[in-house]
């Protein structure tokens, strides 16, 4: 963690708000689903800019892995410096970087009660002391991570063909369903870090919310449209989640973003398809401009929020996208802008 970028807030306590950190887990850009699924996701965008948010033209990922991205982005940073892809215990240094980020700390410092969501990742956003959503549920991290480890596949199909009330889907349904009563719970600014594994597969849900039965082999055309299908149902949740959170008095802080999009079959890591990702951004009274944010990638996501709502002076970094070859990290920025495409390898 760099000290060095833990700020004080310099506006009054009274008008501190409550944060919702929002990561869809595999979620597409709306560019790429147009281009790849020939789906318009425009209704969603829409619907969000129409309660608000701001959702600039270019957003892409500066990781394609979910154990690098989510580091960098809750310690507003770039990790090849300290992240050696050939060390064998790789996965113990990033859940050191999540524990010990810079994002928690700020918050923590500034006196805000942290709030987090636990999934088959298992990345705890803080060493301290804080509230973990869906820890009492059939769907808790630590049920879920027992079920997967230890169930044979066809007790899996079972579980998850039984409905709503499979651990799989309280899993998936938990932060949506607990947010919005989060600020009647805890006394105090909060700041909640939610991480869903929606879209991201299993393909539980259809676009209406009814179950699937579950597949474990599945061609390139059937693995599209189900997790386009589940994309759809997972945007429906956001839509009436972010509804019940705006009419809340004081209106909170919101980020909604993506890790990295899917990558089934993917051979090509320098084509665009694969660092698109979305984003959008609710400020209350602060207006996003997209001549000021032309390409946002994740590691500046709290650099521009701590500054727009919290009075803070942090640079924004330059916008760099990275894949791993040959156990080291690879600078694609240049490729990937001079491309400027999201055409997906079949």
């Amino acid at each position: 963690m760099n000290e060095n970028l833990i700020q004080s807030f310099s506006i009054n306590k009274q008008d501190y708000r409550d944060v919702y950190h929002i990561i869809l887990d595999e979620h597409a850009g709306t560019d790429a689903l147009q281009q790849y699924y020939n789906y318009n996701n425009s209704k969603f965008d829409n619907s969000l800019r129409n309660m608000g948010f701001f959702i600039p033209e270019k957003s892409l990922s500066n990781y394609l892995s979910t154990y690098l991205a989510i580091p960098s982005i809750l310690n507003m940073d770039y990790i090849e410096q300290e992240f050696d892809p050939q060390e064998k215990e790789s996965n113990i240094l990033v859940d050191k970087m999540v524990r010990n980020n810079v994002v928690t700390k700020i918050f923590e410092e500034n006196g805000y009660q942290i709030i987090y969501s636990y999934n088959e990742y298992n990345l705890k956003p803080t060493n301290n002391s804080a509230h973990e959503l869906c820890n009492t549920s059939i769907g808790s991290t630590q049920f879920m991570t027992f079920i997967l480890d230890n169930t044979p596949i066809f007790i899996v199909q079972s579980l998850i063909e039984q409905g709503n009330y499979s651990p799989f889907v309280q899993n998936r349904l938990c932060v949506f369903n607990e947010l919005p009563f989060l600020d009647e719970e805890f006394l105090g600014p909060i700041f909640v870090h939610a991480h869903v594994l929606l879209p991201h597969y299993p393909f539980i849900f259809s676009s209406d919310g009814s179950i699937n039965p579950y597949q474990t082999q599945m061609t390139r055309d059937e693995f599209d449209s189900l997790y386009l299908s589940q994309l759809m149902y997972t945007d429906s949740l956001v839509l009436e989640l972010v509804e019940k959170l705006l009419a809340k008095e004081p209106q909170p802080i919101i980020l909604i973003q993506s890790d990295h999009v899917d990558r089934q079959e993917e051979t090509d890591n320098s084509n665009g398809y694969s660092f698109s990702n979305f984003a959008a951004y609710y400020f209350p009274n602060v207006e996003l401009k997209t001549n000021d944010y032309p390409l946002l990638t994740p590691v500046n996501s709290f650099r521009i929020l701590f500054n727009n709502n919290f009075g803070t002076n942090y640079d924004l970094l330059e916008n760099k996208m990275y894949v791993i070859e040959d156990n080291k990290f690879k600078d694609v920025t240049t490729t990937l802008i001079s491309n400027n495409t999201f055409n997906k390898i079949d």
